[in-house]
């Protein structure tokens, strides 16, 4: 079972896939000035990039309403991830289950014990303050990094944002290194941590993987007022590891607010569309606050398997710690796609109602 979504490659030799779904990227893919931007400066690809990513660091500066030397770029935001636990070595990271499995991946690969909590079915994966408690609870064994995804992937879920303030005071009074991926925020009408004074013991990861349809290219940036942290990061990875095309599209997508905003109308319309079409199937589909549904097939079929008989490529959630086989994880696509999912999925569930 494949770790994340995306991998189109291993069907090749079996036909390939037409639809994948298992992605979460911007429906309306990549913009087109940014394709243009990539087209113009394709001699530039023969140089060296930047490795400070300096002209596009300076632009993200402006974007964000903060100092260029709080921004470190890096090659997707899961370069990001790994960077800060091998520079910050942290002991012990407190991390929300089901969520973006590199957390803890990369903590243990710094030599961190990983300090799982549940995230409950029941009430939609919320997270809620008992986790205020979790962070503070062992003060002589004390948590030093906390992880949180806002909002949660695979869950499609924002954190209550009087909590998440909550959260941010408690991690700062205790020296707590607190990592917030905000990689689908641009889906949601939710408010940024990125402030022109931000606590030293907080770090923002940020990516256009998502929200400009840039998988392929990987660029991703993390913001923090703590330099020494960033410092140490950057030394954690090579030196040239946002490409010449990345720093171009990056760069480009700054200017692209519009097609966001064109993409969020588009989700939200087409969220609903798929969350109804699933529910008449009878089912159970999570609320999402993002462009992406986790859904749950009870008692559990080979869903996966048939779809790719199909063409189609849906994200298996079995390998997210705290979920199982009979859950599943979509990205929201235009609507003539949408359909032809659910007309998939209706045909697989009605050919083992049959069976059965």
């Amino acid at each position: 079972m494949p770790l994340h979504g995306g991998d189109i490659y291993r069907f090749i030799r079996s036909g390939g896939i037409q639809l994948d779904f298992s992605v979460n990227t911007n429906p309306l893919g990549i913009p087109d000035t940014v394709l243009a931007a990539l087209k113009k400066q394709v001699s530039d690809f023969a140089l060296y990039p930047d490795p400070y990513c300096r002209t596009l660091r300076t632009a993200l500066a402006a974007y964000e309403g903060i100092s260029e030397n709080d921004i470190l770029c890096g090659a997707g935001a899961s370069d990001l991830i790994y960077r800060i636990c091998l520079s910050c070595r942290p002991r012990r990271v407190l991390i929300g289950n089901p969520t973006f499995s590199d957390y803890a991946l990369a903590s243990q690969l710094a030599g961190a014990e990983v300090v799982s909590y549940r995230l409950s079915e029941h009430n939609n994966f919320r997270l809620t303050d008992t986790v205020l408690e979790k962070i503070s609870k062992d003060r002589t064994n004390k948590i030093d990094m906390v992880f949180l995804c806002n909002p949660n992937n695979p869950t499609g879920v924002l954190v209550d944002p009087v909590l998440l303030a909550e959260i941010v005071q408690e991690c700062e009074k205790l020296d707590i290194l607190l990592v917030v991926d905000e990689c689908f925020l641009p889906f949601t009408k939710a408010n940024s941590l990125v402030l022109s004074k931000m606590p030293k013991n907080l770090a923002v990861l940020k990516a256009f993987t998502k929200t400009f349809a840039l998988a392929g290219l990987r660029f991703g940036y993390l913001l923090s007022s703590n330099r020494a942290l960033l410092n140490m990061a950057a030394r954690a990875g090579s030196c040239w590891n946002v490409s010449v095309p990345a720093q171009t599209a990056a760069l480009a997508a700054l200017d692209c607010r519009h097609h966001l905003q064109k993409a969020n109308k588009l989700i939200e319309i087409e969220r609903s569309f798929l969350s109804q079409g699933l529910r008449a199937l009878g089912v159970t589909v999570f609320d999402s606050d993002v462009n992406f549904l986790l859904f749950k097939i009870d008692p559990a079929i080979a869903l996966y398997d048939a779809l790719v008989g199909k063409g189609i490529l849906i994200r298996s959630c079995e390998n997210f710690r705290g979920l199982d086989r009979r859950y599943y994880r979509i990205g929201v696509k235009n609507h003539e796609d949408n359909e032809r999912l659910l007309a998939a999925i209706q045909e697989v569930v009605n050919k083992l109602q049959e069976v059965t």
